[in-house]
């Protein structure tokens, strides 16, 4: 399930202009108060799925070099690298 809803949420964000921070396409300085959404329908039909913001949990967990290397490992940092680089998920 956490799989699906970070998954879900890199193919919902990847068409977002500011995705990746380091594209020469994104300009440098603040980018505004703007966030993506992060659900799309309404009532029954609604889907939602990971914030933005929320999506930089899985990076601290894998290379933020203040996270315990004893802690317990809730992702896969190789999924990650591979599968978040800007190509679609299988």
């Amino acid at each position: 399930m956490v799989q699906d809803h970070y998954g879900r949420a890199v193919d919902e964000l990847a068409s977002w202009p500011y995705w990746d921070p380091w594209a020469a396409t994104v300009p440098d300085g603040e980018l505004g108060a703007y966030r993506p959404p992060s659900c799309k329908g309404s009532g029954a039909d609604e889907s939602c799925w990971i914030g933005v913001e929320d999506l930089a949990h899985v990076f601290e967990s894998c290379w933020s070099p203040l996270v315990n290397p004893a802690g317990a490992r809730w992702v896969d940092c190789d999924i990650v690298r591979t599968e978040w680089s800007g190509s679609t998920r299988p």
